[in-house]
């Protein structure tokens, strides 16, 4: 699945993340845009993708981005955040926009250790098994 990290900002208390797929993903024609909101600046897809499978909701989520429109379909909580999608009528798939959406996180970690006095969360994620 090909799917960039496009953007990181804060609102108040919370983090939204923003992902993009390219055309064509989950046989939609439009990209999509994947919305996650966290009380954490730290995550990564693969956290994400990581509590979608933990919590049994790969299939919803799927399900929710074939059928998703123009607006906001409902959220999905996965126990760290919400996610949530809609279509897309361009994205920005470039290095240059992944580049500077890492930085965006980084200020935003680092600010929020400033301000926590806490170098790194507990992420409130289960421990990751092989099983």
């Amino acid at each position: 699945m090909n799917i960039n990290y496009n953007d990181i900002w804060r609102e108040g208390n919370e983090y939204h993340y923003i992902y993009h797929t390219k055309r064509g993903v989950f046989l939609f024609k439009k990209p999509i845009h994947i919305r996650f909101v966290s009380k954490y600046p730290h995550y990564n897809l693969g956290d994400i993708m990581w509590m979608l499978e933990y919590t049994k909701q790969n299939d919803e989520f799927i399900n929710r981005i074939k059928n998703c429109k123009e607006n906001w379909c409902d959220k999905i909580d996965i126990k760290i955040g919400t996610l949530e999608a809609k279509t897309a009528n361009n994205v920005n798939m470039s290095q240059s926009g992944l580049n500077i959406a890492c930085d965006k996180g980084e200020e935003l970690r680092e600010l929020w250790s400033k301000e926590t006095g806490i170098s790194y969360p507990d992420l409130e994620m289960p421990k990751r098994s092989l099983l």
